[in-house]
């Protein structure tokens, strides 16, 4: 089984993830950071290798329990800690859909043509979350975005879905 080093708090807020010391066996109580594989600021990607560690038994790449950016490094490099000790965070990466993704759901609901998305979209107020499920190079994903109104634009009410051009 590989190690990881787990997520150990989770705020649904902002998303921010504790990385904490892993335990690498039953009688290892600390471990020594040997390097950073990824630096604050840094793209990671979820099992993507975060830091190296040594222990009296084992030297291991430990990878990131989520995807994100690395936002601070709590232990430098050569430094010990106990088992479970944080020793990084990372905060979610934004989501965002980006050109070529294939919308297939939103909000659980299938999506089959342009039109049918834009008005499932613009059926929602700003701030409303809406969960789509797409393709991105042939592969599923998932994100959940915010709705916003565009620069400049206070929206009141929501637009009738009748005036929408067609």
């Amino acid at each position: 089984m590989r190690p990881t080093a787990r997520r150990f708090i989770r705020k649904e807020n902002n998303m921010a993830t504790d990385v904490v010391m892993p335990q690498m066996g039953e009688s290892i109580a600390e471990g020594t950071i040997v390097r950073w594989i990824k630096k604050v600021g840094d793209k990671v990607d979820q099992d993507e290798p975060l830091f190296e560690i040594s222990t009296d038994k084992v030297d291991a790449e430990i990878p990131s329990p989520a995807a994100g950016v690395v936002s601070e490094i709590r232990v430098k490099e050569g430094e010990t800690v106990a088992i479970n000790s944080v020793v990084a965070d990372s905060a979610a990466a934004e989501a965002q859909l980006q050109s070529g993704d294939i919308i297939l759901r939103i909000d659980g609901q299938p999506m089959t043509t342009v039109e049918q998305i834009v008005r499932t979209i613009a059926g929602h107020n700003p701030g409303d979350k809406l969960h789509f499920d797409f393709l991105r190079d042939n592969l599923p994903q998932q994100v959940t975005v915010t709705t916003k109104p565009p620069p400049g634009v206070t929206v009141i009410t929501k637009p009738p879905l009748d005036n929408l051009p067609r």
